[in-house]
């Protein structure tokens, strides 16, 4: 296992640390014009706002870097949570001797566009309370919250603030560190029963909460979908 992880783990790194040196290749001329325009304000006393021709050109870049290095990423989680899943499925049925590199890079292959679609549907679960936290902060900044106030050199905080402008997003967005976390055995349930991606991560929702075998969290397990 620890010997397929480093290679991926090395192969992801130079394709990551790759893409950001190449945005920062593509960017050079923009910092170097940014800093001449700095030099001759700061010579002619002049005020200035630092990158303010550049802002939408770096912004460009960076929104061709930012999508990349999450599906860079992604490809490597899915790799070494299907390939730990192949060499636990191994291990269990008893079979002689350890898996070779290329052995676990031929049973993993056809779990590995599966094992990725679960990462991705994973950030989508888990995206939506991490960007949801702020927007009830920008929500109490321009006063959309009723009988909420943020504080100001002004006006003091009202009661509810600290419950809803600091607690209230903390626990949203910790309930996206939770999806992560229970979401995590999905690429293994996938490897094991070769099911779909979505149904693959509605049983590894359930199945730690399934207490009674004839449960509502049971049948969806069983079938893998919501009983009608």
């Amino acid at each position: 296992m620890f010997g397929s992880g480093l290679p991926a783990g090395a192969v992801a790194l130079l394709t990551g640390g790759g893409i950001v040196a190449g945005a920062f290749a593509v960017s050079r001329g923009l910092f170097l014009e940014a800093r001449r325009h700095a030099e001759y304000s700061v010579a002619n006393e002049d005020s200035y706002v630092a990158y303010a021709d550049q802002y939408e050109d770096l912004v460009e870049v960076a929104c061709g870097v930012y999508p990349a290095l999450p599906l860079v990423a992604s490809v490597l989680v899915a790799w070494l949570l299907a390939a730990q899943a192949v060499v636990v499925a191994h291990a269990r049925q008893g079979a002689a001797g350890a898996l070779t590199l290329g052995e676990l890079w031929r049973r993993t292959r056809p779990h590995l566009g599966a094992a990725v679609r679960v990462q991705w549907l994973t950030l989508a679960c888990a995206l939506g309370p991490d960007l949801a936290g702020p927007l009830v902060l920008a929500a109490v900044d321009t006063g959309l919250v009723p009988g909420v106030v943020w504080p100001t050199y002004h006006e003091p905080a009202t009661v509810g603030f600290p419950l809803v402008g600091r607690l209230l997003p903390v626990v949203i967005r910790a309930v996206g560190a939770v999806l992560l976390f229970r979401f995590l055995p999905a690429t293994a349930v996938r490897v094991a029963e070769g099911c779909p991606a979505r149904t693959a991560m509605r049983r590894s929702c359930c199945c730690p909460w399934c207490r009674r075998p004839r449960g509502w969290c049971s049948r969806v397990c069983a079938s893998g979908s919501p009983p009608g």
